[in-house]
């Protein structure tokens, strides 16, 4: 399956240029995930203008991937706003908000000289499509917390073959990390 992000552009263009182009754009964006797989970029571009309005955001995206023949969206994406001051304002007031049914989780799009690994959400690449959400939940429960956890589904009920592992705080996420290095799970490397 071939992986691509789609984008909804609005007003303004964005500059191309050097890499202090680029980590200021990641400074102003945020992650977004738990989007509910049927809302569009234009959906959530409305969510957010209520808030900023439609000048201060420069571009939406959700993230998709070919599935059957057809784009389906992997449940997360990222928005670029005008400044920093914005997508800080964005993330305190409309995390955990809910947009068709979910809460939607925003995160700060990390910089170059950012921590890696300071997050608390695992991505599990390579999971068997046999594999349940309860068989993933009690391999990964002795690391910590699982605080939320999914198998993205695709069109048909079909599993996609990653999951999200969420934990309560940084180092039980980092606990799973290094325990989980290198295992297999249903005779499949993770």
């Amino acid at each position: 399956m071939e992986s691509r992000k789609v984008a909804a552009k609005t007003g303004k263009a964005s500059t191309a240029g050097s890499s202090s182009d680029s980590l200021s754009r990641r400074e102003r964006s945020l992650f977004v995930r738990n989007i509910n797989y049927e809302t569009t970029e234009e959906v959530l571009q409305s969510h957010f203008c209520e808030l900023v309005g439609e000048r201060k955001i420069l571009s939406v995206s959700i993230d998709k991937q070919m599935a059957n023949g057809e784009q389906v969206s992997l449940g997360c994406g990222s928005i670029e706003f005008d400044s920093v001051e914005t997508a800080t304002r964005v993330c305190r007031d409309l995390h955990k908000t809910v947009l068709d049914g979910r809460a939607l989780l925003l995160q700060h799009c990390q910089g170059k000289n950012a921590e890696a690994d300071s997050t608390t959400t695992l991505f599990v690449g390579n999971v068997r499509p046999s594999v349940r959400e309860e068989d993933l939940r009690e391999r990964f429960s002795p690391f910590g917390r699982v605080q939320h956890l999914t198998i993205p589904p695709v069109p048909l009920g079909n599993k996609r073959g990653f999951a999200f592992v969420e934990y309560a705080t940084e180092d039980e996420a980092q606990n799973a990390l290094r325990a989980m290095a290198n295992t297999s799970m249903h005779g499949w490397p993770l």
